[in-house]
C-alpha cells in the first residue's frame, strides 16, 4: 500500500486509514501478513511480540494485541512497516480524525474514543524524518479544531510550540497522537526512512489495548 504520491512513502501491510469504504478482503490477507512479519523478525529475540510485551509491562500487565475482527476467526493487521524516500513526509494531523473514515465502522464498536500510537525507528535516514508533536491538545470529536491545526502554518504561536523527536535506530516513542497534532518532517538524503507503527486504543472494557496498522 502507498501513501498519497506527494508523501513519497509506502507500507508493508495495510494502513486502515487509507482503505476505501469497506474492509473487503482485508481480513483474508491478515494471516499472510502476520506470517511474513514473523519471518522478517525471526532473528530478533521475542520477534514481533517483543514490542507489545514491553508495552504490557509498562501498563501493569494489561494485554496489547491485534484488534479482533468482526468474527472469532479474524483480527486486524497489528502494525505496518513504513518507508519514506527522499523528500517524504507526513503532514500535520491528529489520529482521532482517522476514526471518522468508513473503514473504522467495526473497530469503533470495540474501542474507546481516543487513539494513540507508537513509532519504532528501524532505518534512520541521513537527515530529517523527525516526529514533531505540537503542544496543543484537541478534544475528541472536534473536527473544525483539527482542520484549524492542519492549516495553522500561519499561526506562529501554534507552530513554534512543539517537541521534535530525532529517533535513532532501535528507539521507540509512545505518543498521544489521537489528541495532539503531529507530523513527520521531510526526509533528507537518499537513505530510506523505515519505521514500524501501530495505532492503538483501549478496548471498550479497558481490559486490553487493541492495536492495528
Amino acid at each position: 500500500m502507498r501513501f498519497p504520491e506527494s508523501f513519497r512513502g509506502w507500507f508493508l501491510g495495510e494502513n486502515l486509514n487509507l482503505l476505501e469504504d469497506s474492509l473487503f478482503d482485508y481480513f483474508d490477507r491478515e494471516p499472510m501478513f502476520s506470517s511474513n512479519m514473523q519471518n522478517l523478525f525471526a532473528d530478533i529475540p521475542g520477534g514481533t511480540e517483543r514490542i507489545f510485551e514491553s508495552l504490557s509491562k509498562l501498563d501493569q500487565g494489561r494485554r496489547y494485541l491485534a484488534a479482533p475482527g468482526p468474527d472469532i476467526n479474524t483480527k486486524y493487521q497489528f502494525t505496518t512497516l513504513r518507508g519514506h524516500a527522499q523528500g517524504g513526509y507526513i503532514p500535520i494531523h491528529c489520529d482521532n480524525e482517522q476514526a471518522w473514515r468508513p473503514s473504522y465502522e467495526h473497530l469503533l464498536s470495540q474501542i474507546q474514543e481516543n487513539l494513540f500510537s507508537f513509532v519504532l525507528m528501524i532505518g534512520k535516514p541521513e537527515g530529517g524524518g523527525n516526529l514533531r508533536i505540537y503542544n496543543h491538545r484537541i478534544p475528541v470529536g472536534q473536527r473544525s479544531t483539527i482542520d484549524q491545526a492542519r492549516y495553522a502554518k500561519t499561526d506562529q504561536t501554534f507552530m513554534n510550540d512543539y517537541v521534535e523527536i530525532d529517533l535513532k535506530a532501535g528507539d521507540l516513542v509512545l505518543a498521544d497522537s489521537g489528541s495532539h497534532p503531529h507530523e513527520v518532517t521531510k526526509v533528507i538524503g537518499t537513505k530510506t526512512r523505515w519505521t514500524m507503527c501501530s495505532f492503538m486504543a483501549e478496548a471498550k472494557g479497558k481490559h486490553a489495548v487493541y492495536c492495528w496498522g
